[in-house]
């Protein structure tokens, strides 16, 4: 069998004239990246909304508690309030209000381990919370930690030297401490 050369016609290159192959338009990409972007901003937001929605819920489950006089139960909401959502402001004020809440219950209830617990909480987020400090030191005083209390109290009258009552409580533990060394 003879081999077939190609002639000259057929190994030529197209001419020019003829029709290039058809090249794909970038922008049906462009337009998909587009609206991949825009859906994933629709979720995050709609993710936001969602928490929010929740920690709001939570808030008022807290609330109700709170007025039941259930205290640990309106903490424990509250915080999962905060949780949920700890770029929320109104949660975050809502949770520091409700440990300064539950501390002057626990208090007068007698429970001064839990007062000084929730306390210890409220200063962890919030140290300059007007009056968490000298309710601290009181606490203490009660469970007769006098040192941790005179600390607290003086801590206290440093930040706000008008503080009569926080003033008192350190000239009594002061006292109670030198009748003790005698």
């Amino acid at each position: 069998m003879e081999e077939q050369k190609p002639t000259p016609a057929q190994s030529q290159p197209a001419p020019p004239s003829a029709p290039a192959k058809p090249t794909r338009s970038v922008w049906p990409r462009v337009r998909l990246v587009i609206s991949l972007v825009a859906l994933a901003a629709c979720l995050v937001v709609l993710l936001f909304a969602y928490k929010r929605y929740r920690a709001i819920a939570l808030m008022n489950e807290g609330t109700a508690l709170n007025s039941q006089g259930q205290m640990a139960e309106c903490l424990a909401k509250y915080e999962k309030a905060v949780e949920i959502c700890p770029t929320y402001q109104p949660a975050q004020d809502m949770f520091n209000e409700a440990l300064a809440e539950a501390a002057d219950h626990f208090s007068q209830s007698g429970q001064h381990e839990k007062a000084v617990e929730a306390l210890e909480k409220l200063l962890a987020r919030k140290p300059d919370h007007p009056k968490a400090r000298g309710d601290l030191a009181f606490a203490l005083f009660r469970l007769k930690k006098m040192d941790e209390a005179l600390q607290h109290a003086q801590e206290q009258v440093k930040r706000s030297p008008d503080d009569g009552v926080t003033q008192r409580l350190i000239t009594t533990i002061q006292r109670q401490s030198k009748a003790g060394k005698r």
